[in-house]
């Protein structure tokens, strides 16, 4: 059995599926039920549906800034919520959805989050064709991402970590026969 199967299953026994969010929206909900719609909202992206992704988030996001420490943040549904809006093609809004995840995981120190939400910065500005704010977010996204593959101790499981980055934070292409020439001589 699968996550998806899962998750259908849990709302079928509530009464609530992807249509209906009055759930989502209350609060106050246990950290598991905050979870679960989140991983909702992920397997509403994934599945191609990513106005269900934003309306999920939208609605935990509101339901934990009425009920909670609104200061803290949810950098988890602010990184979904900004990539619903990325898949939209919103991407100004994603930026800023994005700079409100990285804000409210620097105020928890939530660093493993913290590099995915550079990449999908990188990402955005990619897609927007402003390479240098993409080379930029990709290597902070990077540079993170090596600090943390440093405590990993199984070199295979670090290997793998860094291979995955790679693909959410690709390295730098290398540098053409041309560009080498123009730097050597100044230009």
């Amino acid at each position: 059995i699968g996550a998806e199967e899962i998750l259908d299953s849990v709302a079928k026994r509530t009464g609530h599926d992807d249509d209906s969010l009055e759930a989502a929206a209350s609060s106050p909900h246990t950290l598991g039920e905050r979870q679960i719609w989140l991983a909702r909202a992920e397997i509403a992206l994934a599945r191609g549906r990513p106005e269900v992704a934003l309306r999920i988030t939208d609605a935990r996001l509101a339901a934990e800034r009425a009920g909670g420490e609104p200061s803290l943040g949810t950098p988890r549904a602010s990184l979904l919520r900004a990539e619903a809006l990325v898949a939209l093609e919103r991407f100004d809004e994603a930026l800023a959805g994005l700079d409100v995840a990285r804000a409210e995981c620097e105020v928890q120190a939530a660093r493993p989050l913290l590099w995915r939400v550079d990449a999908a910065r990188g990402n955005v500005f990619r897609l927007k064709r402003q390479r240098r704010d993409a080379r930029a977010a990709f290597d902070s996204a990077r540079a993170l991402a090596r600090e943390l593959a440093s405590a990993i101790p199984d070199e295979d499981w670090r290997s793998r970590f860094i291979e995955n980055v790679d693909t959410l934070a690709p390295p730098p292409a290398p540098m053409s026969q041309a560009r080498k020439a123009r730097e050597a001589f100044g230009g």
